[in-house]
């Protein structure tokens, strides 16, 4: 799918966003405390653009985040990793 805009004088206007797609594993807590995701998005560049602005070239991102889940009395927690 494509989105398009054009201004009255036929300059290109970005509607949307670059196209993005994300692929995620989640580890859950359901055999002890601790927890795991791992994720790579894609985002494809932005090329359709105004004259006073700059085109976007795409990238993909790695992130991972590593999860501790635990107790403080009548409170729980949950303590964070995140590597992006």
């Amino acid at each position: 799918m494509r989105a398009c805009a054009y201004a009255f004088n036929g300059e290109a206007l970005p509607p949307i966003a670059p196209l993005r797609a994300t692929l995620a594993v989640d580890y859950d807590y359901d055999y002890g405390p601790f927890g795991a995701r791992a994720e790579i998005e894609h985002a494809w560049a932005q090329n359709r653009v105004p004259d006073n602005d700059l085109p976007t070239s795409s990238y993909t991102k790695l992130g991972q985040i590593l999860a501790y889940k635990f107790h403080v009395g009548a409170t729980n927690w949950r303590q964070r990793v995140a590597a992006v």
